[in-house]
């Protein structure tokens, strides 16, 4: 027992994602509510179980990993990241920050230690929009921001609408908008991603955290350049802000 991160484990819980892929070697594709993310989903809520975590999914499908804190009435710190992935994405983008959290949980389990706040590890759903469009779909859903009657607009390349797809998950589509994650009751949500590592070189001791966001849509944009993350060589499509 170190008391550090064991890197095993989370090569261990990168390659089992990993595993549940519509285009093994051509990179990762899991889309939202397909029966590669549904797998996906069952490996990392095991995952959070065997980590000590009690699991829960919400109305929209995202996944909730809670490590009970002294202080159960504190509001808890979110951690983690998403599940879907871009068309022959990268492994890391996204399941890193949810691997991250249940890393996390299982150096508490290991020291047998218990954080003062709880921590929720969390696997969102829809972040990159590549199914639906718009991204951040679980994350809207999730803070009151979609009306659940849009979802019935909302389709597929093939034309399948979320309702509809969520419906077949085996989720309720008209309960999607019941369920929000309330401002006070949330504390910052750390979101570990794997883009761009090699362009933010932090020299300062204190850690960075941010204020807002942002939302993107999706436009078809062919262009061609040198990789510089996870991701096909060529785009098929681009996120615009």
């Amino acid at each position: 027992m170190t008391g550090f991160a064991d890197a095993r484990r989370i090569e261990a819980l990168i390659e089992g994602i990993d595993r549940f892929n519509a285009t093994p070697g051509r990179g990762t594709t899991r889309l939202t509510y397909s029966p590669e993310y549904r797998a996906a989903r069952d490996f990392v809520a095991g995952q959070m179980v065997e980590a000590g975590l009690e699991v829960r999914e919400d109305a929209v499908g995202n996944i909730f990993g809670r490590l009970e804190g002294a202080r159960p009435d504190l509001a808890p710190i979110l951690v983690g990241s998403h599940l879907d992935s871009v068309p022959n994405g990268g492994r890391f983008d996204g399941p890193a920050g949810v691997v991250a959290g249940i890393e996390t949980a299982f150096l508490f389990r290991d020291l047998g230690l218990q954080p003062d706040r709880p921590i929720e590890v969390v696997a969102l759903i829809e972040e990159e929009g590549t199914r639906f469009g718009g991204g951040l779909f679980g994350s809207r859903l999730l803070t009151g921001q979609v009306d659940p009657a849009a979802l019935d607009n909302l389709r597929d390349d093939a034309g399948v609408s979320a309702a509809q797809a969520m419906t077949d998950y085996g989720l309720d589509p008209v309960r999607a908008g019941r369920r929000r994650c309330r401002p006070d009751r949330c504390m910052p949500f750390w979101n570990c991603i794997s883009n761009r590592a090699r362009c933010w070189r932090p020299k300062a001791r204190t850690s960075p955290s941010s204020t807002a966001s942002w939302g993107w849509r999706n436009c078809a944009s062919p262009c061609a350049g040198r990789r510089a993350m996870p991701a096909p060589r060529r785009w098929t499509s681009a996120a615009m802000r």
